[in-house]
C-alpha cells in the first residue's frame, strides 16, 4: 500500500472525475473509497478514462473500497463486493475492507438502502457475526476479486477475534488517527500483532464539519481544531511547511499511510508533497503530547441512535456518551436487546466510577 492515498469522503459525485483525475496527474496512486460514500461510479468513470488516456496503468493503481455497515451479513459480501466492482469499472479491488463491526438491518425496498424506524433513525442489527463477514471475505479473495482485505474502526477485541480464525492476514486496520486522537494503545496491540495501520481524519477531517452540522446538528465546536494548534503551527513555520503536512508526517514518519482529502489542486499537491522532511524526534514527541483521547473523536457512531449498545460497537463510552440528550431518544435501535446491552454497559460505568 503507498503511504499517500488520496481520501474521497464528502466529495460530490459531480466533481469527484476532475479530483481524481487531478491527483493521478500529481501523483497519487492509492485512492479510497466506500460504498457508502456515493462516488464510486463517478470514480470509477475518472478510473477508467485515466487509464485510456495513458495517465496511469491499471497495474500501477491501488483501489480500495468498503463493506457497508448495511451489507455486514457473510450472505450479503459478494453482492456488494460485486456492486463496487461494476461501478468502479474494476476486474479486481487491491483492498476492501469492513467499514465498521457493527452492522444495520436493510430495507428490502432498495439495494443497499438502511431500514428506519418511526423518527427515521437506522434500525441496528444486533446479531452482526465478524467472523462470518471475514470468512465471506476470504472467499472473495480466493475468487479473486479482491487482492487483499482488511478492517476499518476495530478495536483490540475484534482485531484478535479476526486473528485467530483467519486464514488470509488482516492487511490493515483503518483507524480515526489525528494529533489529538493517537490511539496509542491500540496502534501498538495491532504493530505487535503484524497488522498494519492506516490512518484517516488525520487532518481532523475539517471536510466532514458542515456535513454533521446539517446531518446531525453537531454543534461547529464539536470538531478539533487540530490544524490551528499552535504547537503544530509552530513546527510548521520552521520547517516552512504547511499545517497539514506537519500533521500528515507525524504519521507517515512512522509508517502509517495516510489518506486526506482535499477542496483543491494545492491542497492534493502539499499534501502529496509531505514526505520531503523529517521531523525531529523532538518534534515528534511534541505532536505526541497533543494527544485527547476518546474526547476528540469524531466518527464515534452515536450519531446512530442506540449505536453504543451494540454488541460490536467498537469504541469506549463515557458516562457523559450515555447521558447525552440525543442518546436518549427511544428507537427501533433502542430494542429489548439494546436497552439490556445499555444497562449492562451502565452498570460497568457506574462500578468504575465507584
Amino acid at each position: 500500500m503507498p503511504i499517500m492515498g488520496l481520501g474521497t469522503f464528502l466529495q460530490p459525485p459531480s466533481k469527484i472525475r476532475d479530483y481524481v483525475q487531478m491527483a493521478l496527474e500529481i501523483g497519487y496512486r492509492h485512492i479510497d473509497t466506500s460504498f457508502v460514500y456515493m462516488n464510486e461510479e463517478a470514480i470509477g468513470k475518472a478510473l477508467e478514462r485515466a487509464i485510456e488516456c495513458r495517465i496511469v496503468s491499471r497495474e500501477q493503481l491501488f483501489i480500495s473500497s468498503k463493506l457497508p455497515p448495511v451489507g455486514n451479513r457473510a450472505i450479503d459480501v459478494k453482492d456488494y463486493v460485486e456492486a463496487s466492482l461494476e461501478r468502479l469499472k474494476l476486474d479486481y479491488l487491491d483492498l476492501y475492507l469492513i467499514h465498521i463491526p457493527f452492522g444495520f438491518e436493510p430495507n428490502r425496498s432498495g439495494f443497499g438502502r438502511v431500514a428506519t424506524d418511526e423518527r427515521g433513525n437506522h434500525v441496528l442489527d444486533m446479531d452482526t457475526d465478524i467472523v462470518a463477514i471475514w470468512q465471506a471475505l476470504e472467499e472473495q479473495v480466493e475468487r479473486g476479486c479482491i487482492r487483499s482485505i482488511g478492517v476499518s474502526n476495530f478495536n483490540e477485541r475484534q482485531v484478535q477475534c479476526l486473528l485467530d480464525i483467519s486464514e488470509i492476514p488482516i492487511s490493515t486496520n483503518q483507524l480515526e488517527l489525528h494529533a489529538y486522537l493517537q490511539q496509542k494503545k491500540l496502534v501498538d496491540f495491532c504493530f505487535k500483532k503484524c497488522v498494519p495501520i492506516t490512518a484517516y481524519a488525520s487532518l481532523g477531517s475539517p471536510l466532514s464539519k458542515t456535513y454533521f452540522e446539517n446531518c446531525f446538528g453537531y454543534s461547529h465546536k464539536s470538531f478539533p481544531e487540530v490544524l490551528c494548534d499552535p504547537v503544530i503551527r509552530r513546527i510548521a513555520k520552521r520547517h516552512r511547511k504547511c499545517q497539514a503536512q506537519i500533521l500528515l508526517r507525524f504519521w507517515s514518519q512512522q509508517c502509517v499511510p495516510v489518506i486526506p482529502g482535499a477542496v483543491s489542486c494545492a491542497q492534493l499537491i502539499e499534501n502529496f508533497n509531505h514526505v520531503d522532511f523529517n521531523l525531529s524526534a523532538k518534534e515528534m514527541r511534541m505532536i505526541s503530547k497533543l494527544d485527547i483521547g476518546e474526547g476528540a473523536r469524531i466518527f464515534n457512531g452515536l450519531y446512530y441512535t442506540g449505536a453504543e449498545c451494540h454488541p460490536e460497537y467498537p469504541f469506549p463510552v463515557s458516562w457523559d456518551d450515555l447521558n447525552k440528550p440525543d442518546l436518549q431518544k427511544k428507537s427501533v435501535g433502542s430494542s429489548n436487546k439494546c436497552e439490556q446491552n445499555k444497562k449492562s454497559l451502565q452498570k460497568k460505568i457506574c462500578g468504575d466510577r465507584e
